[in-house]
C-alpha cells in the first residue's frame, strides 16, 4: 500500500468510528444478504463518509456500480479504494473515461435493477439516453430535494414507470442532514477558503428551506447580520418571525457582503444582481449543482478573471468591482470541506440503506409514483442512533395510548 492509499484507509476508518448505526446495519446486511441477486447503480458523492453506505449495500449482496455525482466532491483516493474492495467504480482515479457524462452512462450500462441517485443525474439520463433499460428497473431512491421535486413532476405527468423513494422530504433527512449538516459543512468550507469574520458581516442566504434555515441560524450564532431571500411566503414569514431580515434578491444584492444560495433552483443570483453588488463580495453555493449562481454571466461580463486562492476565483467587471466565486459555483460544502459530519451522515445513510431494502422487498406492490420514506424506517434509524448514543426515552403507557386513539366525545 502506498502513502496515499494508507491515508485514504485511515480517513475511511476515522469516519467509520462516528457511524455506529451503519456498523450495526452492515453486520445485519452481511448476515441476511437482502440485496443478493440484484444489480444496483449508485450516483453519490465519493467522499470518505459515503464509504460505509456503499460497503453496507455491497455486504447486503448487491452487485454494485458507482459513479461520482459531482466532480468537485469526488475523492480519487476513495474511488480507487472502493474499486479495490469489490465495486465497479466510474470516477477520476478509477477509470480512463473522458467526462462525467460517460461515467453516468457507464453506470447505467451496468443494467441495474435499482438506482440510488443523489438527485436525478442517473434517472434523467436513463430516460433521455438509455430508455431501453427502463423496463428492467424495479425501483429507485433519490436523496436530495431537487431530485424529489423533479420526480414528483415527472410522476404527475404520468411518465414514471417504477416506484421511487424520496428520501429527502422526510423529517429524519431534513432535520439532521439538510439543516444541521449543511450548516456545519457549508460554513466550514467557506471558512477554510476565505476565512471571513462572520461577526458583523452582512450575509444574504437565498432560500429558507431546511438547508438555508440551518445556515442562517448558524450564521446568526456567529454574530452575522443575516438577510434571507425567499419565493415562498410561508417560509419568508418564518424567516422574519425567526428574527432575520427578509428582502427581495434585488434589495439584498445591494447590501450583502457574502451571498450563499441554498434553494435547489437555477439562476438565483444573475447579472442584474451582480451589477448591484458591492466591490469585493463573495459568492458561494450550498444548494444543488453549479447553476444556482449564474456563473456563465459572471464569466461573460468579467473584464478579468484569475484564481486568487485555491477554489477562489476573482471576476472583475468593467467598473473594476470584484466578485469572488467559491468552488466554481458547485456546492461549497462538498467541494471544499470534508462534507457533512459523519455522525449526522450515519443517520442519513442508514435511512437510505433501509430505504433500498424496503424497495427491494416491496417494489412489486408499490405504485409508480414518488413515495415518502416509511415512518417505520425513520423510527428504526432514530431508535438505533439513540441506542448508540446510550440515550433512553419514555414510552407511552396503555392509558396514554387509549387517550390518543379515541375521540374526546364518543357517539351515544
Amino acid at each position: 500500500m502506498d502513502g496515499n492509499s494508507d491515508r485514504t484507509a485511515e480517513m475511511i476508518s476515522w469516519v467509520d468510528r462516528d457511524m455506529p448505526v451503519m456498523r450495526v446495519l452492515r453486520a445485519r446486511f452481511g448476515s441476511e444478504r437482502p440485496l443478493a441477486g440484484y444489480r444496483l447503480s449508485a450516483n453519490v458523492h465519493l467522499l470518505a463518509s459515503t464509504v460505509p453506505l456503499l460497503l453496507a449495500l455491497r455486504d447486503a449482496g448487491a452487485d454494485l456500480a458507482v459513479c461520482g455525482s459531482n466532480p468537485m466532491s469526488t475523492d480519487s483516493g476513495v474511488a480507487r479504494w472502493l474499486g479495490d474492495h469489490g465495486m465497479t467504480v466510474f470516477a477520476p482515479g478509477a477509470d480512463d473515461l473522458a467526462d462525467e457524462h460517460e461515467r453516468l452512462l457507464a453506470v447505467l450500462d451496468h443494467h441495474p435493477h435499482f438506482l440510488l441517485d443523489e438527485a436525478d443525474g442517473l434517472l434523467g439520463l436513463l430516460h433521455a439516453e438509455r430508455e431501453k433499460l427502463v423496463p428492467t428497473i424495479l425501483g429507485a431512491s433519490v436523496h436530495t430535494l431537487t431530485g424529489v421535486r423533479r420526480l414528483h413532476h415527472f410522476a404527475d405527468q404520468g411518465h414514471l414507470r417504477f416506484p421511487v423513494l424520496g428520501v429527502d422530504g422526510s423529517p429524519i433527512k431534513q432535520i439532521f442532514d439538510n439543516e444541521m449538516g449543511t450548516a456545519q459543512s457549508a460554513l466550514d468550507a467557506i471558512t477554510r477558503l476565505v476565512n471571513p469574520l462572520y461577526c458583523g458581516l452582512c450575509v444574504v442566504v437565498a432560500g429558507f428551506g431546511a438547508c438555508g434555515r440551518g445556515i442562517a441560524k448558524a450564521l446568526a450564532h456567529r454574530g452575522a447580520d443575516v438577510i434571507v431571500t425567499e419565493v415562498d411566503p410561508v417560509r419568508a414569514l418564518w424567516a422574519m418571525t425567526s428574527g432575520f431580515r427578509v428582502m427581495s434578491a434585488d434589495e439584498a444584492a445591494a447590501v450583502g457582503e457574502l451571498f450563499i444560495t441554498a434553494t435547489g433552483s437555477i439562476n438565483v443570483f444573475t447579472g442584474s444582481h451582480f451589477s448591484r453588488m458591492k466591490d469585493g463580495v463573495t459568492l458561494a453555493n450550498a444548494g444543488h449543482g453549479n447553476v444556482e449562481i449564474d456563473v456563465a454571466t459572471l464569466v461573460d461580463t468579467a473584464s478579468d478573471a484569475r484564481t486568487v486562492l485555491p477554489l477562489v476565483t476573482e471576476y472583475r467587471d468593467g467598473s473594476g468591482h470584484r466578485r469572488f466565486l467559491l468552488a466554481e459555483g458547485y456546492p461549497v460544502n462538498t467541494a471544499a470541506s470534508a462534507g457533512h459530519p459523519p455522525g449526522l451522515m450515519d443517520i442519513s445513510f442508514a435511512a437510505q440503506a433501509l430505504g433500498i431494502e424496503y424497495l427491494v422487498k416491496n417494489a412489486s406492490r408499490l405504485s409508480r409514483t414518488v413515495h415518502p420514506l416509511p415512518e417505520e424506517v425513520e423510527q428504526r434509524v432514530a431508535g438505533a442512533k439513540l441506542a448508540a448514543l446510550e440515550v433512553s426515552i419514555d414510552r407511552q403507557g396503555p392509558e396514554q395510548l387509549q387517550y390518543d386513539e379515541h375521540l374526546s366525545f364518543a357517539p351515544r
